[in-house]
């Protein structure tokens, strides 16, 4: 039996009518009644332009968030383009082989609205979403992120050898440009190993000789305070040899040529050695003077050989710059390079630069016209073939005694600096002589500040004296002159102070010796012995900073 199955009535929108005669009727009578009553008219017509314009606003805001959802969905139905570099081409230029990140290689064809000189190998280019068609190429775009150096020929030009790390590469090919490039040995070449395969550009090799060669400082030894004995010794180690060759050979007299400088940090060691390169620009006016300037990070290379590479480079550079004048060498942390063999369990590599290292100093200092300094805070780590024939010079610089610590203020707080010098205020000799007596005095606050202990199980104060360094006290005058000026910019009160001056030497000397552990003590206390070994350092509890006590600070 058929069922009728009853559908629900859904209704079918509707065009208006037309409008009824007594529709008319009645509209055609509330005009004649606003009419005849004019206010009523006039408010009816604001009413109507305040609807008006509502609809208007809201229909610039319907168009313009139609605009919004239109660009978003071009935005979603855009054809993707990936993006690909060109490493191989046809001789018809129609079919390339492409790289696709995170894809491969594709071998794919160009879009007959692609300029055929525009395809070459390393140029970059679009990919259509189906991943067969080359859409569109721009200009070469590098894309090179390791960089090798040209050891030879494979085939035909095409391939070469790069070396990278101790590593041999091979590239697959290379851009047009480099093809037309013949490589030498030692070359460096930006290539892409992961990616492309592809070798892109030789670059420019920086000269070794401005690896290292630094400007000649204008510092003088006049500049220097509190060091009067060790400039002394190194003036006279190298003026005799310059001024007077002459006799200095008849007696027979050995040039003094390495000059070790040893001392804690901060003490002015690597300032030393620029004033020593414009003190040899001084005796030597006729003559060129170059300037090296090494530290351990520019040498030291984790790879197999690399830092011996570098030693060479420096010592050849030093060499070439012998020839038309006079080189100074200053070598600072010299301790990286010139540990005590055998003291690094494990490795042979320290032992490897060593010996290049004492090969390239006989070398060097076999010339007179080469000056070489080295500075270093752990003497007793340096391998005794160092000292011994290499360095005949050990000039010691040590934390500034009570009279250099007094030349080195007077450096610092100047006369023209702003002091709080007034009738009621001390004088610039006291507030100078108030943190010496701080620093230097038997009963300073800061006698018992540091312990070491000792393997022995001694322990060993340390006197504030051996945590002094002209660095510090040049920070000390900064601090205190920073504090003045942002106190006069609040009230107008001007002058640094008394008070200014020993607070920041209560928070420097408080901070160097928060820096203190076993491991690093020796090289800022000279007063441990050489063969002592620190086991841990002890802080004493700091009274009070602003009112508030603060927890005692160890290391070890």
């Amino acid at each position: 039996m058929n069922r009728r199955v009853e559908r629900p009535n859904r209704e079918q929108p509707q065009a208006p009518s037309a409008p009824t005669p007594d529709s008319l009727q009645a509209q055609q009578a509330e005009l004649e009644q606003l009419l005849a009553n004019p206010l009523e008219l006039l408010a009816r017509a604001k009413a109507l332009a305040h609807h008006n314009a509502a609809l208007q606003a809201g229909t610039a805001q319907i168009l313009e968030i139609h605009e919004q959802l239109a660009e978003k969905m071009r935005a979603l139905t855009e054809p993707e383009r990936i993006p690909v570099t060109i490493v191989e081409v046809t001789e018809e230029g129609r079919v390339v082989t492409v790289h696709a990140p995170n894809i491969g290689l594709l071998e794919v064809t160009v879009h007959p609205d692609v300029d055929p000189t525009a395809i070459r190998v390393g140029a970059r280019g679009r990919l259509s979403k189906s991943r067969n068609c080359l859409l569109s190429v721009r200009d070469l775009d590098q894309q090179w992120r390791n960089v090798g150096a040209f050891e030879r020929y494979l085939d035909r030009d095409r391939r070469r050898i790069l070396l990278r790390c101790q590593e041999q590469l091979v590239p697959a090919t290379s851009i047009d440009a480099l093809r037309l490039i013949r490589l030498k040995q030692g070359d460096l070449v930006g290539f892409d190993p992961e990616g492309t395969g592809l070798a892109f550009e030789r670059l420019p090799v920086v000269h070794q000789d401005r690896r290292f060669q630094k400007p000649v400082s204008e510092d003088r030894f006049e500049d220097v305070g509190g060091m009067a004995r060790a400039i002394h010794r190194i003036q006279r180690a190298i003026a005799f040899r310059f001024e007077y060759p002459e006799i200095a050979k008849r007696y027979q007299v050995p040039t003094k040529k390495g000059i070790l400088l040893v001392g804690p940090p901060g003490n002015g060691k690597t300032k030393l050695g620029r004033c020593v390169a414009r003190y040899v620009r001084t005796l030597l006016p006729d003559r060129k003077c170059r300037f090296f300037y090494v530290a351990a990070a520019e040498v030291y290379n984790e790879y197999l050989g690399a830092s011996e590479r570098a030693i060479r480079q420096l010592f050849a550079a030093v060499r070439r710059a012998a020839k038309n004048g006079v080189a100074v060498l200053l070598w600072d942390e010299f301790d990286s390079v010139a540990k005590r063999r055998g003291s690094d369990f494990g490795s042979s590599a320290p032992d490897r630069i060593l010996n290049t290292l004492l090969h390239e100093l006989d070398g060097v200092l076999k010339l007179d016209n080469v000056v070489i300094l080295a500075a270093t805070n752990r003497a007793d780590s340096l391998d005794p073939a160092i000292r011994e024939g290499r360095f005949d010079v050990t000039i010691q610089v040590p934390a500034p005694s009570r009279i250099a610590a007094r030349a080195i203020l007077n450096i610092y707080l100047t006369e023209s600096l702003p002091l709080d010098c007034s009738d009621e205020a001390p004088s610039r000799e006291h507030l100078i002589e108030s943190l010496l007596g701080r620093i230097y005095s038997p009963n300073s606050p800061y006698a018992k500040l540091v312990t070491v202990r000792l393997r022995d199980g001694s322990r060993l104060p340390i006197q504030p004296r051996e945590l002094i360094s002209g660095a510090l006290l040049q920070s000390v005058v900064l601090e205190a002159c920073e504090e003045a000026a942002e106190r006069e910019s609040r009230t107008g009160a001007a002058g640094v102070t008394l008070e200014d001056l020993l607070h920041a030497l209560d928070e420097k000397i408080h901070a160097r010796a928060s820096r203190l552990t076993a491991e690093n003590v020796k090289g800022f206390v000279a007063s441990i012995p050489e063969h002592a070994a620190p086991m841990s350092v002890e802080i004493a509890l700091r009274p009070h900073t602003n009112g508030h006590p603060v927890r005692p600070l160890s290391a070890g």
